[in-house]
């Protein structure tokens, strides 16, 4: 991730604060989507899985 748009064609987000305000809401969304699949797993019968996604597992992955 990066707060420089480089060469993308679409103009959002354009302040440095909907840049981070767009990285946190990832981050968020990894995390649940990661405590999701694990329960998921443990309590297979009272919580769906949630549709596979490789860039929230990537992603989540990679947060420190």
């Amino acid at each position: 991730m990066a707060f420089n748009k480089g060469k993308s064609a679409q103009d959002y987000p354009t302040a440095l604060m909907g840049v981070i305000a767009l990285i946190c809401q990832a981050v968020s969304v990894a995390r649940w989507y990661n405590d999701r699949v694990t329960k998921a797993k443990d309590y297979s019968e009272d919580i769906p899985a949630a549709a596979v996604n490789i860039a929230l597992k990537q992603l989540n992955n990679i947060r420190a």
